[in-house]
């Protein structure tokens, strides 16, 4: 099978043009604040993520932190983060409006 490159300096030949799009994604961490709750009972964490849509965010939660992937056409935010104590991750609550927002125990 000829090469293109040679294909295409033959006498004659029709010259075409190859043109690539590559889509470059940029990944980001999310800014994270996390402070005791009102009752001094647990953790409040809000994950601020501007432009995600609920569908395009994943949280795992375990005793020791969270980790958290989120996307949006442009973007792509990226972290795992530890708490300074253990959780019970079992209780651990989730809510989303325009950012992510969870209690942990």
């Amino acid at each position: 099978m000829p090469r293109l490159s040679s294909a295409l300096s033959e006498p004659g030949a029709r010259k075409a043009a190859v043109i690539i799009i590559i889509t470059v994604l940029t990944v980001t961490c999310p800014e994270v604040s996390v402070a005791h709750n009102d009752k001094d009972e647990g953790l409040e964490v809000t994950v601020e993520l501007p432009g995600v849509s609920k569908e395009n965010v994943e949280l795992t939660v375990s005793k020791g932190g969270f980790c958290i992937p989120a996307s949006r056409e442009d973007l792509k935010y990226e972290g795992c983060f530890q708490f300074a104590h253990e959780v019970n991750s079992d209780g651990t609550k989730a809510k989303f409006e325009s950012g992510l927002q969870f209690n942990a125990h």
